[in-house]
């Protein structure tokens, strides 16, 4: 079921439907999976992940985030869908007069510290997942399965 107030998902499931002459709820079926491959989650401290992504945002205002914000917009309109990215519409914010850099770095921080832990919360739910903590781990589920493939 789609929601009628996503208009993003309303057009892409009618382009869906047109293109492919077939319904939306048809494609969404899961079948059996193509491939038998094996997914590896990386557990890390919440701490340290958020320490990490502030660096990244320190980093990316450095590598001239504002800079390119300001080359987009002098292309495309600020209300285009694609700037609603995070990083995009604080800097526009900011460009704006409507907050400060700070507040603006600020804001991406956090509002990349809750997208992190959606996608955490979206794939703990997915049990085809192994969760490791380390590359001997990652290498012994690897060598686990190999002789799987080995043998096929």
């Amino acid at each position: 079921m789609i929601d009628k107030n996503n208009k993003r998902r309303l057009v892409r499931a009618l382009e869906y439907v047109i293109t492919n002459r077939q319904s939306f709820s048809q494609a969404q079926k899961k079948g059996s999976p193509l491939f038998n491959a094996l997914q590896l989650g990386i557990k890390i401290d919440r701490d340290k992940l958020y320490k990490r992504i502030d660096l990244r945002v320190e980093q990316m205002i450095k590598a001239g985030l504002i800079y390119e914000v300001k080359k987009l917009l002098k292309k495309y309109p600020a209300d285009l869908p694609a700037f609603d990215s995070i990083g995009y519409r604080e800097i526009i914010d900011y460009l704006q007069g409507k907050i400060t850099l700070d507040k603006a770095i600020s804001l991406i921080k956090q509002n990349t510290r809750r997208y992190a832990k959606r996608q955490l919360t979206w794939f703990k739910r997915d049990k085809r997942i192994k969760w490791i903590e380390n590359y001997k781990q990652a290498e012994k589920l690897i060598n686990d399965i190999l002789p799987v493939f080995k043998n096929s």
